[in-house]
């Protein structure tokens, strides 16, 4: 599970430099989802 969630940080990573300014909702999209699984 720990590398699983390892995986999902380094992909929202990823994607917040992609996206730049919204990275905030990435973040909460993560959480909701860390939260949720």
């Amino acid at each position: 599970m720990y590398l699983l969630h390892f995986k999902h940080v380094v992909l929202f990573v990823l994607l917040s430099f992609s996206l730049g300014q919204n990275w905030h909702l990435f973040l909460l999209l993560a959480l909701k989802v860390e939260v949720e699984a």
